[in-house]
């Protein structure tokens, strides 16, 4: 027997609507080739001769390469 009131089932959770297990699904498909990217960065960070292996330079890196906007 369910704890949620009558007529909402649990896909209408928060976290268990049919987007969020699309969204996780394809976060779990990526996950491979974005620590690859982000360790490729820090690797071009490290070779550098003019910047740091920091977070900061790093994220921003990123952002550069993928074409998105810094958060």
């Amino acid at each position: 027997m369910s704890n949620l009131p009558p007529g909402v089932t649990d896909s209408m959770i928060p976290g268990n609507t049919p987007e969020d297990v699309e969204w996780g699904a394809m976060l779990d498909a990526i996950q491979d080739a974005a620590d690859e990217l982000a360790h490729a960065a820090a690797d071009a960070l490290a070779a550098s001769r003019h910047f740091t292996v920091d977070r900061w330079y790093r994220d921003r890196l990123l952002c550069d390469a993928l074409g998105i906007k810094e958060p």
